[in-house]
Formats: structure tokens, sequence, C-alpha cells
């Protein structure tokens, strides 16, 4: 008589990663929405003015949106650098998990190193610890990321 474990339904983790990227889609989405119809605070961090490929009203909201989390990343101390790295990683597992068949845990990590890569400027900026090495491995690295 065998006393296996019962395995886990195949993918099960992948499909709960792709939900999770289904979820960050559709809150930010129904953000934009509500945000759109003018129940909105301002940018802090002038993101309009920053980009012309995004319309004025994606950046308003995109900023307040990332605002808590920018925040909180500069209170736990968290650098730019650090978090330059952390997306780089990201960046780097997302091709073989997609070579294996991984979708779903790769588009969580390939969302998360974006955000990454969107956070990390934001946080220099927000601690005034912008700096041309920063710029340079931040560059690099977007450029690993694409």
């Amino acid at each position: 008589m065998s006393h296996e474990l019962p395995q886990a339904i195949p993918g099960t983790f992948d499909l709960a990663c792709a939900c999770i990227v289904l979820a960050i889609a559709a809150c930010f989405a129904l953000t934009y929405a509500v945000g759109a119809r003018g129940v909105r605070r301002a940018d802090p961090f002038n993101l309009r003015a920053r980009t012309t490929s995004i319309p004025g009203e994606a950046c308003d909201v995109a900023g307040w949106e990332i605002a808590p989390i920018v925040n909180g990343l500069v209170r736990a101390r968290i650098s730019a650098n650090a978090i330059t790295t952390a997306s780089l990683l990201a960046g780097i597992a997302v091709g073989p998990l997609l070579a294996t068949g991984h979708c779903g845990t790769a588009g969580l990590l390939f969302v998360l190193a974006s955000l990454g890569d969107a956070l990390d400027g934001l946080v220099a900026r927000s601690t005034r610890s912008t700096s041309s090495a920063g710029a340079l491995l931040d560059a690099t690295v977007d450029r690993y990321g694409e």
C-alpha cells in the first residue's frame, strides 16, 4: 500500500500568478476609470511633465496610485539601486520561466520588474539620492529588461 501525499494540481501556482496579474490590471483600470472622471488627487511626481507618450490623465492617476508604494519604500530605507537590482533579477528569471511554460509566473515577475523600473527613479528623486552612476545602472538594467 502506498502512502504518498496527493500531488498539487499541476500549474496551480502558475495559474495563481496569472490571476494576480489580471487582478493588478483590473485594479489599475478601475482606478483609472474613477480617476479619469475627476475623482483624483494631484500627481505628487509630476509624471505628466516627464512623458509625451502617455495621456496626461493616465500620468496623473499613475502618480497617485504608486505614491504609497514609493513612500513605503522610502520609509523602509530601500535604495533605488536595490530596487533596480531586484528588477534585474526578476527580469532575468522571466526568460527561463517562459521557456519552460510557466507563463503565469513569468507574467507576474515581468510586471514586478516593470514596476521596479518605474519605482527606482521615483525613489531616487524622493530621497534626493540621484547620481550619474545610479542613472547608468538603471539604463543598463532597462536594456537587459527589454
